[in-house]
């Protein structure tokens, strides 16, 4: 699952269909638009909050509700970006408008490519705009740059996330495009060697209350880990000293510094316009303002679900521990900018039925953490339920929502 920014195709956006423009629509200021919001009530309350601000500057109004019937009922959504391939599966989204991206109030350049180019395009189109989106990092105590061996075993990232991003360093390769499933069969990739590897080291690692590392994702004030801003320090994911060539079938040792990979798209809300909303060009609008560069510091640190997305705010300090110390803020904006910049990423999956995929594997990780199965054995377990998973939506179905993941199928939105 590889995808280096500088390789990718530019994503399509979508312009006005014909039969939007045949249909004259109410005027924005005659216009009151519902966003649906999913389980983030940080988010919803900080969104509300522009309803005014919104108001001033287009003369148009929105209101927040819980997300329901799929969006079935709202002009907007927010959503994970774990959520976009189900969602395009159903054809619940619009592809994003050409104006919208255009728009002086989005700046879409000031986006990380790897989030412009990755986590809100689907099939080559974009299909969501981003409010702020999550890729963990390091916190330890000491100098020195943080080894895997010094990590520990479990933390506020997800069992499933730790794995990967443990082995996203031995299994991502510049000529291997696809790294958890084969794209042609479906087949799960995560009993080969690279997993094998990163589990058997992850169950090594240290406990929680030994280790002087540890994973994290935004807790945000409201649910502030323990520890201190004294002597702790930020950085990227830590890097490995080999890697698995995918073509040799061999590892491959690294010379000089350990090479890193980004792990993103774990967490984090986007903002689309639906496929059922009857205001689509001020939809459009008010997305793009959303994600915009003006609500972005606001709106990015509102919850434990979003992050920095843009280089202009790359500066600005954002403590994820809650714990209200500039310096520590600045280490976070800063390792999350290296996090951002790196070419090197493996893209969280956006499967349909995906958190069933990610409960599968977090069962194998605590299982082999807790000494029930052996690495091997656990991920083969995890495997079977992958490929029953897959055989349960479809398999030529979520192949090709695989596909469109990796951005090497086209998606065509239903026609309605």
């Amino acid at each position: 699952m590889l995808v280096l920014a500088a390789g990718c195709p530019r994503p399509q956006a979508d312009k006005p269909k014909p039969a939007d423009a045949g249909h004259p629509r109410p005027s924005a200021a005659s216009v009151t638009l519902t966003i649906g919001v999913g389980d983030d009530p940080q988010l919803a309350a900080a969104i509300e909050l522009l309803a005014g601000e919104w108001r001033e500057v287009s003369g148009g109004r929105f209101e927040v509700r819980p997300l329901e019937d799929g969006g079935a009922t709202a002009d907007l959504i927010v959503f994970s970006p774990l959520a976009l391939g189900g969602l395009c599966d159903a054809g619940t989204l619009r592809p994003v408008r050409d104006s919208a991206l255009r728009s002086d109030a989005l700046a879409v350049e000031d986006l990380y490519p790897a989030v412009r180019e990755q986590l809100i395009s689907y099939g080559g189109r974009l299909m969501a705009l981003p409010l702020g989106c999550v890729t963990p990092l390091a916190v330890s105590q000491g100098e020195g740059e943080v080894r895997w061996a010094e990590v520990a075993q479990a933390g506020p990232l997800r069992p499933a996330w730790r794995l990967l991003a443990q082995a996203a360093p031995l299994a991502v390769h510049e000529l291997r495009e696809s790294v958890l499933f084969d794209p042609e069969s479906m087949a799960p990739k995560i009993t080969s060697e690279p997993f094998v590897a990163a589990l058997e080291a992850l169950v090594a690692a240290p406990p929680a209350d030994q280790a002087p590392a540890q994973l994290v994702v935004p807790s945000r004030p409201a649910e502030a880990v323990a520890g201190t801003a004294k002597g702790v320090r930020v950085s990227p994911l830590p890097g490995a000293s080999r890697f698995y060539h995918p073509v040799r079938n061999e590892w491959i040792t690294v010379n000089g510094a350990p090479r890193r990979v980004s792990l993103v798209g774990v967490d984090g809300r986007l903002v689309g316009v639906t496929a059922a909303s009857r205001n689509g060009a001020a939809a459009f609008k008010l997305a793009a303002w959303l994600a915009g560069k003006s609500n972005a510091r606001q709106l990015a640190q509102a919850s434990r679900h979003v992050a920095n997305v843009r280089r202009s705010l790359s500066r600005l300090p954002d403590d994820w521990q809650g714990q209200g110390a500039a310096g520590l803020g600045r280490e976070f904006a800063a390792a999350l900018d290296a996090a951002w910049q790196n070419k090197l990423r493996l893209v969280a999956p956006r499967l349909i039925e995906v958190e069933r995929y990610l409960v599968a594997l977090d069962d194998a990780v605590q299982q082999a953490i807790d000494g029930q199965s052996e690495p091997l054995d656990a991920l083969r377990q995890a495997a079977d339920r992958w490929d029953t998973l897959t055989d349960e939506v479809g398999r030529q179905r979520q192949r090709s929502c695989y596909l469109r993941h990796l951005g090497v199928e086209q998606y065509e939105p239903p026609k309605r």
